[in-house]
């Protein structure tokens, strides 16, 4: 997701859609509506922006929620190995497997999905 061909594809496809949505609105709302008063003007492109902007967070708050979980399960049984007096050798690799889960753990935190192109 985090990837710039995931985000430009995402990006184009949104473009699109929205370019789509404003022709829509231009036309129903210069050719259909004044023609029938009980119709309001539609505001489809505005509201894309919006549904996208929220389906972005969402998609990133489910991947997130995905990763901690899996970060956990990779961090359990290395903190069990802690607890239960391990050698030198074995306390040494254990921390250093857990030094790098939680740099990947940073990694998965900092991730931000870029939704400046759909407002």
């Amino acid at each position: 997701m985090n990837h710039a061909t995931v985000q430009s594809l995402f990006s184009d496809i949104h473009t699109s859609i929205r370019e789509s949505a404003g022709f829509f609105d231009d036309e129903f709302n210069q050719n259909i509506a004044p023609n029938h008063p009980t119709l309001m003007p539609t505001q489809v492109a505005e509201l894309w922006g919006v549904y996208m902007n929220l389906r972005a967070q969402r998609i990133q708050n489910f991947h997130r929620a995905y990763a901690r979980g899996r970060i956990a399960s990779l961090l359990a049984p290395w903190d069990n190995l802690l607890l239960q007096n391990p050698t030198p050798q074995q306390r040494q690799e254990a921390n250093e497997v857990i030094d790098e889960i939680k740099k990947l753990s940073t990694e998965i935190e900092n991730f931000v999905f870029d939704r400046s192109k759909f407002v």
